[in-house]
């Protein structure tokens, strides 16, 4: 029954049937194990073959190296004994291993050596970004090498020293087979499977481009190869309009005007073990709205007590509705948000130079800003008569303005500009028609 099952492999290859590390060594035709080729031989193996005997080389009885055992090998064999017919196939002279496969197997053979022994084992776990090392012992071995083997690992064909840095995406078994060969070729392998231990690993892929007003979804997704964990994922960081439902694990989010350009979202996945991960990415919003446009200019200069207005005017690229407002400015600066008039009656303590900001906003949320300064002059300065001289009177003209450093006096004779002290004062005479109302203005 033990020979139609090796014959069965045969015919039909089937991988299992095949032994899980190399045999021993093996002279073909010595079916007794004794070193030589003789009648012995066939005895032994007609034995095996019709009156069950035993038989710990089959690969030694296949004389003809067919694959099969039958009656063909024992007639190969005594022709080639006694008929000097052809010699069996290798190995013959030296021991070997079959360099034929088949489903037939060499477990053990009393003359030829065996094949390697491994006298270590390794470790069966490790952890992501550690190198994990091993040192693989067999003392008849000349040779190391893996036959299987995950991305990045190595051994050294002449220590049989094996080292591995796993990555993120290798956490979870990791199948190894490590060959140890002799010097005549025989060798074993070394079958194994280390359990790596690592953080979750994102599998879910953001669109990397966003529209400004239209809904942005990421179904995220993380998961942990070392299969019993449980991954949690947090919202890091992100733009400010976008939210994250951990109970669904969804991410939304519709870009506001402000958000246009490029965007960074930082998720984490954690496992019940605390490792976790970070998922960074970038998203490009496309801003398809361009801002208003503020086109009108203020005037530079008010005075104190004297009513001062500017009217805001904007254009939108769109045609949509602009309203305005006052960003920043001194008290009592008031703007219609519909008109866009900027009205202000500076007090007596607003002498000086004030910075204002006013904004145009459209429907869309964009914005255009203008800053500019306002120059505001103290009014009702002191004017003492001196006298009259050619047609005009003489008047002493002073005041104050905190901040400038000169005022410029428009409706009298002379002078025109007039410096202002280190303490915000200035005086100039100044000549005036008696015949006439005189109005002067400072700025």
């Amino acid at each position: 029954m033990q020979r139609w099952s090796i014959f069965l492999c045969t015919l039909l290859a089937i991988t299992m049937c095949a032994p899980a590390h190399a045999d021993s060594s093996f002279l073909r035709g010595d079916a007794d194990g004794s070193g030589t080729r003789d009648v012995g031989d066939a005895i032994q193996a007609l034995d095996y073959l019709f009156l069950s005997g035993p038989a710990t080389c089959l690969d030694a009885i296949d004389a003809n190296d067919s694959g099969a055992l039958d009656i063909a090998d024992v007639i190969y064999l005594l022709d080639f004994l006694f008929l000097s017919g052809a010699q069996p196939p290798a190995p013959f002279d030296l021991c070997g291993s079959d360099p034929t496969p088949d489903g037939l197997n060499c477990l053990l053979n009393s003359f030829c050596p065996d094949s390697p022994v491994f006298e270590s084992m390794p470790a069966l776990s490790g952890e992501v970004d550690l190198e994990y090392s091993y040192l693989a012992v067999a003392p008849t071995a000349v040779t190391f090498g893996l036959e299987l083997a995950p991305f990045g690992a190595s051994i050294d064909d002449l220590t049989g020293t094996l080292t591995w840095t796993p990555l993120v995406f290798q956490a979870g078994p990791n199948d190894f087979i490590v060959r140890a060969t002799d010097a005549i070729g025989l060798f074993t392998d070394q079958e194994f499977t280390i359990a790596i231990e690592g953080p979750p690993i994102f599998t879910s892929f953001p669109p990397t481009t966003a529209d400004e007003g239209v809904l942005y979804s990421l179904h995220v997704e993380a998961l942990d190869l070392n299969e019993d964990d449980v991954v949690t994922i947090e919202f890091i960081a992100g733009p400010s309009s976008a939210t994250y439902d951990p109970v669904a694990s969804e991410l939304s989010w519709t870009p506001i005007p402000s958000e246009g350009g490029l965007n960074l979202f930082t998720f984490r996945a954690t496992d019940d073990t605390d490792r976790f991960s970070e998922q960074v990415f970038a998203v490009v919003v496309d801003s398809t709205d361009e801002p208003p446009q503020i086109t009108s200019a203020p005037s530079s200069y008010g005075a104190a007590t004297v009513a001062y207005s500017y009217a805001v005017s904007a254009v939108d690229p769109e045609g949509t509705s602009i309203t305005f407002s006052l960003v920043s400015g001194p008290s009592g600066v008031s703007v219609d948000p519909m008109s866009g008039l900027l009205q202000w009656t500076p007090g007596d303590d607003q002498a000086g130079v004030s910075a204002l900001v006013v904004q145009a906003e459209d429907a869309t949320g964009h914005i255009d800003t203008q800053e500019f300064d306002v120059a505001v002059i103290p009014v009702a300065p002191d004017l003492d008569p001196l006298g009259t001289l050619t047609g005009e009177i003489a008047f002493d003209l002073s005041g104050s303005a905190p901040g400038a450093t000169e005022v410029e006096i428009v409706g009298a004779s002379v002078p025109a500009v007039v410096p202002v002290d280190m303490a915000g004062d200035f005086s100039a005479q100044v000549m005036l028609n008696p015949d006439a109302i005189n109005t002067l203005y400072l700025r």
